[in-house]
């Protein structure tokens, strides 16, 4: 298949030493191609609402076109089930401790019972080089990761998009201004369009 080929062309990377490893491209990639990543049909649960949905900010991170290449480049990235156990892995590497909502959903978005995404999800070994080259990207933007990461949103799925609403009153100029909470929009390696949104009071019962 494909995805072999790629894994038999991929040299062993290991975990950057710092953020600065990551500017240098990995041999055998071709940054116009995008290998296969497991990608299943979610249960068929619609809607999650959880604490910690400052976590799909990092859609936007991992998206990134230095950050993804090094990912699709990484034969252990490869091996997760699905490119949402990235998310949950980033989010620990920056301090997160997942709350079972959290997990539920993002369980529920890779297809998978929940103790079988926690079982099946390796270490990503890129993480505290992304973290590292997120921490420099960001600097001087007042971005707290504790912060960004804890805020409530709606999460709702319809195959194949995903919305997740914030409240407006959550809404952070740091945020907005470094682009964490720009729409990510089709999304390959999650199989998925994903849109923010802000509600105001109204809006956000439900």
């Amino acid at each position: 298949s494909s995805r072999r080929r790629m894994r038999a062309e991929v040299r062993e990377l290991g975990v950057p030493a710092d953020a600065h490893a990551l500017e240098s491209e990995p041999a055998g990639t071709d940054p116009g191609e995008v290998p296969e990543v497991g990608v299943r049909q979610p249960e068929p649960e619609p809607t999650w609402q959880v604490e910690q949905g400052g976590l799909f900010y990092l859609i936007n991170l991992l998206n990134h076109p230095l950050i993804r290449q090094r990912l699709f480049a990484d034969a252990d990235a490869m091996a997760f089930p699905s490119g949402w156990g990235w998310l949950f892995r980033l989010g620990e590497a920056l301090g997160l401790a997942p709350e079972p909502a959290l997990t539920h959903c993002l369980a529920g978005l890779s297809g998978l019972p929940e103790q079988h995404f926690l079982a099946q999800l390796p270490a990503l070994g890129l993480a505290p080089a992304i973290v590292a080259w997120a921490e420099q990207r960001y600097r001087g933007h007042g971005i707290a990761w504790p912060v960004v990461l804890a805020r409530t949103a709606h999460i709702e799925y319809r195959r194949p998009e995903l919305d997740v609403s914030f409240r407006m009153a959550d809404l952070e100029v740091g945020i907005r201004h470094v682009g964490l909470d720009i729409d990510p929009g089709w999304v390959d390696w999650l199989g998925t369009v994903v849109r923010f949104h802000y509600r105001g009071a109204a809006g956000w019962s439900r």
